[in-house]
């Protein structure tokens, strides 16, 4: 995530530098922290030798738990602060954002309407690209003042050269060092994503990112009645930043920014702990070598090794749950000058002790591949958490004009929404006009949610933007079946009308199957030594959404066996199995005895809700 090391791997330059910038601006860093630029890590030097930058002798064999191993202040955050500190450019940015942002359609959108992302978003991302594009003229014209000396109000590209320094180069779509799928060149993209779900989101990313771009661009000039924006008093020109460094400061700040960790909650980009890699805990009995360690992403049984939170100097640590993203008040932006005073900022801390070589990581949340992929530009093989959920989401379009169906394969408290709500979608229009009355709602939510042993039980995952559905989605599945609660006549009517759904959803998931099983990095797999981390990524993220359609294939087949079995006195499940080569097939090339519980549970589940006293 960080620039290529500048000779040993050790003691990175870029790393140095943004170490000395921190400090002078009232922040600390743990002496024995390093950079390794060629493998993109920061780890623990050898704690036995002498301080590397400052010589202040022996260092102990390990680091303890609890001990503080950064401290950013705010004044080296970018944050909105940042942005209305910046008289210039940031100021007037504000008013050409937010006279756009209330047509903004929701982020992750079509793109088609007003912004793509989030109004805080765009801003932040639009002032880094300024920041990164006025440094780069001032390279241009070999101006060299002390910067240890430099206003931020003056120049402030010069005073956060050191952090601009450890993010990504900005290339072209033409570089073949683009990090995320959306800067890729088209044909690269479709052959390396053609048939997943996150193509068509990448491809409606572009869209929505160019025109955002374009929006924001035509109101800040139309704000300034020219191309330029000219520094009262000097002369100077400040143009609006070019779209490639747009783009670049967008995926660095969907990739690098944390939520509410700036000064009264904004989003902040927080320098040098945006260096660390992500990690999540292994699956029970999972071992190390099953696992795909690529640069940005590992999974690991222990789980991250720092924590972070707000600090402030005169408080001490402001508690330890990040504060909520919400709107700018008035009083919030008096406080800009606050938040160049040095009074507080993020501490960073070691989660356990930590011996000499250990490469520190945290975790970016429970995400699937897609979305680390998209997001972050890595993907991780097994993205399976320890109660057997894979975090992956598969992105199912069945009907037009619908939102398509998450689908995540898993315990029953993952599975059973995405699956009722993929079938309710199956159904014929005419199938949903029964109705029922408020009681067997309620009866039949009650039900769902006593028979999840293995969801909400006080351990549940992390929160994800658009990856898994929340409670109102089993809300609204669990409704949703709660009309076949009768039994007799009305069963068999429920069940001729999910037998037909059926078969529509089996067509519809085995469409989505051959489209992946067509895609190039299948049909043509490169040896193993001649492919690149992306194609490797990529293939990942491919098989892992075979095996999701696989999961909800089989839960299909073994959902209408049971319903045929009771419908027409058909042999038993474990009889209809045996004698079918496809669910046969099927169950071999699976080789996961968890799988089938799930699958089994999920069907169980389903068939217990909504058709209460058959036996299963």
């Amino acid at each position: 995530m960080g620039e290529e090391a500048d000779g040993d791997g050790r003691g990175d330059a870029a790393w140095r530098e943004a170490a000395a910038w921190i400090e002078r601006n009232g922040g600390r860093v743990h002496p024995a922290l390093q950079y390794d630029g060629a493998l993109r890590r920061v780890y623990l030097g050898d704690l036995g030798e002498d301080d590397y930058r400052s010589g202040n002798g022996p260092q102990p064999a390990a680091v303890d738990a609890g001990t503080a191993l950064l401290e950013i202040p705010d004044a080296c955050l970018v944050t909105l602060h940042s942005v209305e500190a910046d008289e210039s450019f940031g100021k007037s940015l504000f008013g050409a954002v937010h006279s756009l942002s209330a047509n903004n359609d929701g982020g992750g959108g079509t793109g088609e309407g007003g912004l793509y992302h989030d109004a805080q978003d765009v801003i932040l991302a639009l002032f880094l690209a300024y920041l990164r594009e006025q440094l780069g003229r001032h390279q241009k014209q070999r101006q060299s003042p002390n910067d240890a000396c430099v206003d931020a109000s003056d120049a402030p590209w010069l005073f956060y050269r050191p952090y601009l320094a450890t993010l990504p180069s900005v290339h072209s779509s033409e570089s073949s060092a683009c990090l995320l799928p959306r800067q890729w060149p088209a044909a690269t993209l479709k052959r390396r994503l053609e048939g997943t779900s996150l193509y068509r989101r990448v491809l409606s990313e572009q869209r929505g990112l160019r025109r955002e771009y374009e929006l924001v661009r035509k109101a800040w000039l139309d704000h300034h009645a020219s191309i330029g924006s000219e520094k009262e008093g000097s002369g100077e020109i400040y143009p609006f930043p070019p779209f490639i460094h747009y783009d670049g400061a967008m995926a660095a700040l969907t990739s690098r920014g944390f939520a509410g960790m700036g000064l009264d909650g904004v989003d902040a980009l927080v320098p040098m702990l945006d260096l660390l890699n992500h990690v999540r805990g292994k699956a029970d009995g999972e071992s190390a070598a099953d696992d795909v360690v690529e640069k940005r992403g590992e999974s690991d049984a222990s789980g991250p090794d720092v924590r972070y939170r707000r600090y402030s100097r005169d408080c001490g640590e402001e508690g330890g749950e990040t504060p909520s993203k919400r709107q700018r008040t008035e009083e919030d932006a008096n406080n800009t000058a606050q938040c160049q005073s040095g009074t507080g900022g993020v501490r960073v801390s070691a989660a356990r002790q930590l011996v000499s070589g250990s490469e520190l990581h945290m975790t970016y949340g429970a995400k699937g591949n897609a979305a680390l992929l998209g997001r972050y530009g890595f993907c991780i093989a097994n993205n399976v958490e320890p109660d057997g959920s894979c975090n992956d989401v598969l992105e199912l379009d069945i009907r037009p004009g619908e939102k398509p169906v998450e689908l995540q394969r898993g315990p029953k408290a993952y599975s059973y929404a995405p699956f009722v709500r993929a079938l309710d979608l199956c159904r014929d229009a005419s199938c949903g006009e029964d109705g029922w009355d408020e009681e067997e709602v309620d009866e039949g939510l009650d039900a769902f949610l006593d028979s999840c042993e293995n969801g909400f039980d006080g351990d549940e995952k992390e929160e994800e933007e658009d990856d898994v559905g929340g409670f109102d989605e089993y809300l609204y599945n669990a409704q949703s079946n709660a009309d076949a609660t009768h039994s007799g006549d009305s069963h068999l009517v429920s069940m001729k009308r999910d037998l037909n759904a059926l078969v529509k959803l089996k067509e519809v998931l085995r469409s989505a199957k051959a489209g992946l099983q067509n895609n190039s990095l299948l049909r043509n797999e490169s040896p193993k030594g001649n492919a690149t981390d992306e194609d490797r990524y990529c293939t990942v993220l491919v098989r892992s959404e075979i095996q999701t359609l696989d999961f909800y294939l089989a839960a299909v087949d073994a959902l209408n066996r049971l319903l045929l079995r009771h419908r027409e006195k058909r042999p038993t499940r474990d009889e209809n199995r045996a004698q079918d080569p496809e669910m046969k097939s099927m169950e071999e090339k699976s080789n996961n005895q968890v799988d089938w519980e799930q699958i089994n549970a999920l069907v169980n589940t389903y068939v217990s809700i909504r058709y209460p006293g058959i036996d299963i």
